[in-house]
């Protein structure tokens, strides 16, 4: 079925399952939407009495919900580039769309003058327990070489959708290697789903991923806990105590160069540069109680490592 339209029929219901390219159902009495397939690439239910919108699409591009009593809301779709939610009660988002066509002559809300939710509490929607997150940095040994340091988290089974922002093809495993074809920034995204069925995304744009002459351009995804090549020896850095509940010290084997510290959602929200020192105290007395990221690089290369706040 390519197309399912109803508009203006002041209908109250719709089948349970809608297999179609798009969904038009606007000015209606509506109040819940179907169960829609992956196929699904525009979806218009303005003007009803819906309070909650479905799991997206991955491939949704069209989103019109405007003019409904709109409260919960799921992660939003990384291909959407046409939005309006106007005149709903939604009051924060759960995340950004990568493509978002602010130029387009169809309507569309300014997504970003919505704050993010806080994970957890999305609108009202479920719980969701996936923290999707990772640190991109380059490999000091290898030349055009970089790592995107996966520091997500989630209850049970966690399922990865990694996006390159290069127009080539999703990988779906936790930790894959893509490789670019030229220089430039790139706005690389991971989906990532508990075991609950509940998702969101993150993306990072910041990074300029360089190369010189035919070089190969590699990202590949690690894990937090392994650390970038184990950076000579993962032993070589501790952060104590560990958790805390005002300050700790890192105590590494060579001097420590730069230190960052980042939040749960990637934000930077520490940065000292120029310490040569192996040992520096910092201060968390003020920071909210969770887990915070520890980036810190010395002459055996860059670490990450996590410090939890009581």
């Amino acid at each position: 079925m390519p197309d399912f339209v109803c508009d203006s029929n002041y209908i109250s219901s719709l089948p349970d399952t809608i297999f179609s390219y798009s969904l038009s159902c606007s000015h209606n009495n509506l109040s819940t939407l179907p169960s829609v397939t992956e196929n699904l690439n525009a979806l218009d239910c303005s003007y009803n009495n819906i309070t909650e919108l479905p799991h997206y699409s991955t491939n949704l591009m069209y989103l019109y919900c405007n003019n409904n009593p709109i409260s919960c809301m799921y992660p939003m779709s990384p291909f959407l580039n046409h939005i309006n939610i106007n005149n709903t009660n939604i009051t924060c988002v759960p995340s950004y769309p990568m493509y978002l066509d602010t130029n387009s002559s169809y309507p569309f809300t300014n997504i970003y003058n919505y704050p993010l939710c806080e994970f957890g509490n999305i609108n009202g929607c479920e719980t969701c327990s996936s923290h999707p997150n990772f640190t991109l940095v380059a490999d000091t040994t290898t030349p055009h070489n970089y790592f995107a340091i996966n520091q997500s988290t989630g209850a049970g089974n966690l399922q990865y959708v990694w996006y390159w922002g290069d127009n080539s093809e999703a990988d779906t495993i936790a930790n894959p290697t893509h490789i670019y074809s030229a220089p430039g920034y790139y706005n690389i995204c991971v989906t990532v789903t508990d075991s609950s069925g509940c998702g969101n995304t993150f993306c990072d744009s910041s990074t300029y991923i360089t190369k010189s002459n035919n070089a190969i351009i590699s990202v590949t995804v690690i894990n937090a806990t392994t650390g970038i090549h184990q950076l000579k020896n993962k032993d070589a850095v501790s952060l104590s105590p560990n958790p805390t509940n005002s300050s700790f010290q890192i105590l590494n084997t060579q001097n420590i160069i730069n230190i960052s510290i980042k939040n749960i959602l990637g934000k930077e929200i520490f940065q000292t540069n120029n310490i040569n020192k192996s040992a520096v105290d910092i201060d968390i007395a003020d920071y909210t109680a969770g887990v915070y990221f520890v980036e810190l690089q010395s002459d055996n290369g860059i670490i990450t490592k996590k410090i939890v706040k009581q």
